[in-house]
């Protein structure tokens, strides 16, 4: 019993990190709003076509965490094995973030070559 205990605060910790950085690339929207709206260089957009693409993730991600913490909760290999999930959940909302600062690296090599 100790030893699921201790590993409980690490569980907790990385589902909030995961549920954070999920967050926090929703809120970075304003700054991808205003290049999208800019008169100079931006893509001519209005606001209110700059606000659909966020109003849609937020009502996507909203929906899918309801459905998702009520179907996976009824998983019984998920209920065996809860910690491992919510790990994997976290490192897979991760990994886009781990591809693209490889990727941005690996450009910026090339470009010093």
């Amino acid at each position: 019993m100790a030893r699921n205990g201790s590993y409980r605060g690490w569980i907790v910790t990385f589902a909030g990190l995961g549920i954070n950085l999920a967050l926090g690339v929703l809120y970075s929207w304003s700054v991808i709003a205003k290049s999208l709206t800019a008169e100079d260089g931006g893509w001519g957009w209005s606001s209110g076509q700059a606000s659909l693409p966020y109003a849609t993730a937020v009502g996507v991600f909203a929906l899918s965490m309801v459905f998702a913490g009520y179907y996976l909760g009824g998983i019984p290999i998920v209920r065996r094995h809860f910690e491992k999930v919510v790990i994997l959940i976290v490192l897979v909302s991760v990994l886009p973030i781990v591809i693209g600062y490889l990727r941005h690296r690996a450009n910026e090599r090339a470009l010093q070559r």
